[in-house]
């Protein structure tokens, strides 16, 4: 219940129209296993800081079953991944070119598309924990960033990811 009450009010404080710029975004996510398409928001807390959200769709193919020709991998899930964090930017105050690295830590739950039902409209949440690093940089207006995850679910079953999200101003 406090990772839950947690995770409100990180999304509470991004949608609050108080302080910062607001960044919408698309990102592109790929696992061995799987991949992810994501709703991204980043709201400016300062010139380093952003608090950031995902809401998305991740498509997991790691589940096998085994037929008379051996093992076939046609069984898909798809997850409601829901996740809200922290980024940093670092070696703000050196020349790196057009390249800045970046930080991330987050937070969140997924829960199976299967888990939803009449009688359970709540699904079935896990928690899942988020640690990266990346780079970002600017093309014209837009923000581009490449990150590579480290995540922590009990619903995935391989744990690192590529990212690469663009957002544009508000």
């Amino acid at each position: 219940m406090k990772n839950t009450a947690i995770n409100l009010l990180l999304l509470t404080c991004m949608v609050c129209q108080g302080f910062g710029k607001l960044y919408n975004g698309m990102g592109m996510q790929m696992t061995t296993d799987g991949a992810g398409v994501y709703y991204k928001l980043l709201r400016s807390l300062n010139a380093q800081c952003q608090l950031i959200g995902d809401v998305g769709f991740h498509f997991d193919n790691s589940q096998r079953k085994i037929d008379m020709f051996g093992y076939n991998k046609n069984i898909q899930n798809t997850f409601l991944d829901l996740t809200a964090g922290y980024r940093y930017e670092l070696l703000t105050d050196q020349l790196l070119g057009p390249f800045r690295p970046i930080f991330i830590v987050g937070t969140g739950g997924m829960s199976g598309l299967k888990s939803f039902s009449r009688d359970n409209i709540v699904g079935i949440w896990m928690m899942k924990y988020m640690l990266g690093l990346g780079a970002q940089f600017y093309n014209r207006d837009v923000l581009n960033e490449f990150i590579l995850k480290i995540s922590h679910s009990e619903s995935m079953q391989n744990h690192v990811a590529f990212q690469f999200s663009f957002y544009w101003k508000y």
